[in-house]
């Protein structure tokens, strides 16, 4: 199931607060962001499990196996940024929540994927060794699947420059809706 909720930007920051904790006690939780036509987007994953996040409220990855370790550790870097230590390497002395690896699937449509279940990310050869891909597109597309660990849904209604909206490769900064959801998925780790 995913929520979206619409609220109003009128609403000042402690009544935007208590209204997503409102939504997220009713709905199982919520996530923000601030769309350009003045309305503030909520949408999240509600399924169960809905992060890869420990109860330690980190999560801890292995992506030694893929040739795109840069980028990962680049996209973590990213989300790092703005919540510090949630993604931590594994170490081999903790549980590693996350596995990522790559696949070679050239009839998939899909770049690459998050299995909340498994606790993986797949990142497609297929599409991410494209000569047409560029550095942004790969560092996007990974940045968005660590997204998804985190518990955030794909955000097609907010910002167009959102990293969890599908479709546009080059967003690779953190938007004000994905630093509002991330804010919202973090409070029900």
């Amino acid at each position: 199931m995913q929520v979206k909720v619409f609220l109003k930007r009128a609403l000042t920051a402690s009544l935007l607060s208590a209204a997503l904790l409102g939504v997220a006690a009713a709905f199982g939780g919520a996530d923000c962001g601030t769309s350009t036509d003045g309305t503030t987007t909520i949408s999240i994953i509600t399924g169960i499990p809905h992060d890869l996040v420990d109860s330690g409220k980190h999560c801890d990855y292995d992506s030694n196996q893929s040739k795109y370790d840069s980028y990962v550790k680049t996209a973590v870097a990213t989300w790092n940024a703005y919540k510090s230590g949630v993604f931590r390497p594994d170490d081999g002395k903790v549980l590693q929540d996350v596995r990522i690896s790559d696949v070679d699937k050239a009839g998939d449509n899909a770049f690459a994927s998050t299995n909340l279940q498994l606790g993986t990310i797949h990142l497609n050869k297929a599409h991410l060794d494209k000569s047409s891909w560029n550095y942004n597109n790969r560092l996007k597309t990974i940045t968005h699947e660590l997204g998804h660990a985190l518990g955030l849904d794909e955000n097609n209604d907010g910002l167009p420059t959102n990293v969890m909206r599908q479709g546009q490769l080059e967003n690779i900064s953190l938007s004000t809706d994905d630093k509002a959801s991330y804010d919202a998925a973090y409070a029900r780790y």
